[in-house]
């Protein structure tokens, strides 16, 4: 049986997108002409501080910035880089074009990029690395490597990797994830894949406590257990790429609009405004993205050739946002109805009512976005939930 809720929305409190601020392109503020054009590939901004680095690949220049973005400076020596990592006291650099050296491609620096020494592990480039604290890993022609001082020692932990594309992307709590969607348990020695039932991942994202999963129109996300996962956004264009940092979460859509939630999904705001419309379709080239950085007082994002910051002061502002909108699906529904932007806290509670005005189901949301309606009859219904923050009715 299909139930049919009918949706006009009223909101109370409801920030449909900011009016504080919008983006602003570093490669603009003070910057002559040819400081701009990085050409960015995936991993190439790092944040140390009020220290930016970041590298631009197809051969152009390194470039950092000391005062989070307002000035940019090309270092002589490096022409060009994809990668950056950080894993608490070294800089790794991969796929760098450094003409004093040109039969290397991979350094590391240990005094914030001033200078570089060549890193290789048992006479190997770096194809790919993630860093967790003093553990790194790192991935070669001979297999994958882990250290737990920082890097200052390797030990070989596997010789065969799954996949051609494989890719080491991010480590969290004694468990490794690579591209594509999978992850291992004892540092990459065997490997499991990521799935959610009856949807196919498309990109990947991580938080201190989340992992957060990308299938076109939905975003979920679920902890280091793997076990379940939370449906946090659905929306009616596909998802282009979902990038965390910080526990700042953004999600880039393919109608070109950036959704903002500083707690890790529960919540959405619209923040697109000053972003170069170029800047999006030089972006959808990229099947993954992974140029979302944040400090204590900017978010950074590269996007085609630029770098545009969002400052955190503005944001400080409307961090209780509601979300642009509720949405409701599917519908008509015949047995579970999904809530997705609710803040899911257990005070909310949720009433349906039939078409007379009867009240036919009253209930909380605790840890849990759907609501199960299969005892209901066939028919028209209202679904009033009520929280401190807003009111609102569908219909």
């Amino acid at each position: 049986m299909k139930y049919f809720f009918i949706i006009p929305i009223i909101l109370l409190i409801v920030q449909l997108r900011s009016s504080y601020a919008d983006w602003e392109n570093t490669c603009l503020i003070n910057n002559p002409p040819e400081t701009l054009c990085f050409g960015l590939g995936p991993e190439t901004i790092l944040a140390l501080g009020d220290d930016i680095f970041v590298g631009g690949q197809f051969g152009h220049i390194y470039s950092r910035s000391y005062d989070n973005g307002d000035n940019w400076v090309k270092p002589d020596e490096i022409k060009g880089m994809e990668k950056l990592f950080f894993n608490g006291k070294y800089i790794f650099a991969l796929w760098v074009n450094y003409p004093k050296f040109p039969e290397y491609d991979s350094f590391y620096s240990q005094d914030t990029g001033k200078t570089w020494q060549i890193f290789t592990i048992d006479g190997n480039s770096i194809k790919s690395m993630a860093c967790d604290s003093n553990t790194a890993y790192a991935y070669t022609d001979s297999g994958i490597y882990f250290s737990e001082d920082y890097g200052q020692s390797w030990e070989h932990s596997a010789f065969v990797v799954p996949g051609s594309n494989f890719e080491l992307q991010y480590s969290n709590q004694n468990l490794l994830f690579a591209s594509p969607f999978t992850f291992s348990k004892d540092k990459g020695m065997t490997w499991e894949s990521i799935s959610i039932p009856n949807e196919i991942a498309l990109d990947i994202a991580f938080s201190d406590d989340y992992v957060f999963v990308s299938t076109g129109y939905k975003l979920f996300r679920t902890d280091y257990s793997l076990g379940k996962f939370e449906l946090v956004l659905s929306y009616n264009d596909s998802i282009r790429a979902v990038e965390s940092y910080n526990n700042n979460l953004i999600v880039i859509t393919a109608d070109k609009e950036i959704h903002y939630s500083h707690n890790q999904g529960l919540n959405w705001q619209i923040i697109s405004g000053g972003i170069d419309p170029l800047d999006f379709e030089s972006f959808d080239r990229y099947l993954s993205f992974q140029n979302f950085i944040s400090n204590d007082k900017y978010m950074f994002l590269g996007l085609g050739s630029n770098i545009y910051r969002y400052n955190l002061k503005l944001l400080s502002n409307v961090q209780d946002f509601q979300v642009a909108e509720i949405q409701i699906f599917p519908n008509p529904s015949d047995e579970i109805l999904y809530i997705s932007g609710n803040s899911n806290s257990n005070s909310d509670k949720f009433c349906i009512y039939d078409i007379l005005g009867n009240k036919v189901l009253e209930d909380v949301f605790i840890g849990r976005n759907s609501i199960n309606i299969s005892h209901l009859s066939s028919g028209m219904y209202f679904l009033s939930i009520d929280s401190e923050n807003y009111k609102f009715i569908k219909k």
